[in-house]
C-alpha cells in the first residue's frame, strides 16, 4: 500500500483494501466481513449520484417543438375524391382504428395510420387522400403538411371524414352506419374542435354557461337552418383568407341535425347535445392533468440531504 505526500495512506488505497478483502472471503462465507475503519459511518449511498469535470450533471431541458399549422388547403370534397379515383394513381389512406375500417370503409382503400405511411416510401409518387373520422380533423390537415414536407407530392384530406362520404351518398363495402351518430361530439371531442381556430362553434341560446367556457364561441338564438347560414356567412366576411375546416353546433338533442347537414354542405356539421357541467368536468380533468405535467415526474432526493 503507498503513502501519500503527507505519509497517510490515501483514500484510494483504503477503498482498495476494502474490496480486496470482500473478495477474498467470497469462498468463505460463514467468516465475518470486517470494515475498514476509515469506512465506518459512512452512510450508504441512496440512489445515484454522479460528477464529471465539469460539475454535477443536471437534467437537459427538453427544447420546444415549433407547433406545425395545419393547412387546410389539403380539404377536398367526397364527389371531388369520387371523381379522382376514375385515375389509377389516386391511393385512399383510411387513417381509423382497425375495427372501424373492418366495420365500413370505401372499397380499395388502405388502413395505415400516417407514422405507418411515412415508411411506405413507394407511395410518394402517388395522390394520396387521407380519410378520418371527420372528428379531431385538425390532426389530419397538420399531418398532410408533414407528408409533403417528407417527400410525398401530392396528398389531401377527405373533408369530413367517413360521416362526410355516407352523407353524399358514396357507396361502401360493409354495413353502412347511421351518419348522425358518428357526428356527434362527447365533452373530449368538443373541447378538441373548440382548440381549432378554424372551426365555427355556435351556442344555442340557453347554453349560456357553455358559451363562457368557449373562447371564440357564438351565441345564436336557436338552430334553424338561417340563422346558421347567417353565422357562417358572418363569419366568411370576417375570416376572408381563413378557410372554414367545420361549424360545430352546441344545442338541444331535439334539433334535426341530419337536415341541416345536409343544407349547409359542403360544410362539415360536428354536434353537441351533452350538458355544460358534463363538458365543465371534462375541463377540470384537463386541468388535472396539466398542474400534473407542469410540477414533472417526482425528484429522487438530492444527494448528501
Amino acid at each position: 500500500m503507498r503513502l501519500n505526500n503527507s505519509g497517510t495512506v490515501s483514500l484510494a488505497g483504503v477503498i482498495f483494501l476494502a474490496l480486496a478483502n470482500m473478495s477474498s472471503v467470497t469462498a468463505q462465507p460463514h467468516r465475518a466481513i470486517s470494515v475498514p475503519e476509515a469506512l465506518k459511518g459512512v452512510k450508504p449511498s441512496v440512489g445515484s449520484c454522479t460528477r464529471n469535470d465539469a460539475g454535477e450533471l443536471k437534467p437537459s431541458k427538453f427544447a420546444r417543438v415549433a407547433a406545425v399549422k395545419p393547412d387546410l388547403s389539403c380539404a377536398i370534397a367526397p364527389g371531388d375524391v369520387a371523381r379522382q379515383l376514375q385515375s389509377p394513381n389516386t391511393v385512399l389512406i383510411d387513417t381509423r382504428g382497425a375495427t372501424d375500417f373492418a366495420n365500413f370503409h370505401i372499397n380499395g382503400a388502405m388502413n395505415l395510420s400516417t407514422a405507418e405511411l411515412r415508411s411506405k416510401t413507394f407511395l410518394r409518387g402517388k395522390s394520396l387522400i387521407l380519410i378520418g373520422n371527420g372528428k379531431a380533423e385538425q390532426q389530419q390537415y397538420i399531418d398532410c403538411k408533414r407528408l409533403k414536407s417528407n417527400g410525398f407530392r401530392q396528398v389531401r384530406v377527405l373533408r369530413g371524414g367517413m360521416p362526410a362520404w355516407l352523407a353524399s351518398g358514396q357507396s361502401i363495402l360493409g354495413l353502412p352506419p347511421n351518419p348522425g351518430p358518428l357526428t356527434k361530439l362527447t365533452p373530449s371531442d368538443l373541447w378538441i374542435e373548440s382548440r381549432f381556430e378554424s372551426n365555427l362553434v355556435l351556442v344555442e341560446a340557453g347554453q349560456e354557461a357553455l358559451q363562457k367556457q368557449i373562447t371564440g364561441s357564438v351565441l345564436i338564438p336557436d338552430e334553424k337552418l338561417q340563422t346558421i347560414r347567417s353565422a357562417i356567412d358572418k363569419r366568411r366576411r370576417q375570416h376572408k383568407s381563413a378557410p372554414l375546416a367545420a361549424v360545430v353546433l352546441v344545442a338541444d338533442k331535439g334539433a334535426d341535425f341530419q337536415r341541416l347537414s345536409q343544407a349547409i354542405k359542403p360544410v362539415p356539421l360536428l354536434v353537441y347535445s351533452e350538458t355544460a357541467e358534463a363538458f365543465s368536468r371534462q375541463l377540470a380533468q384537463q386541468d388535472a392533468v396539466w398542474s400534473a405535467q407542469a410540477r414533472g415526474p417526482k425528484q429522487p432526493p438530492r444527494c448528501g440531504g
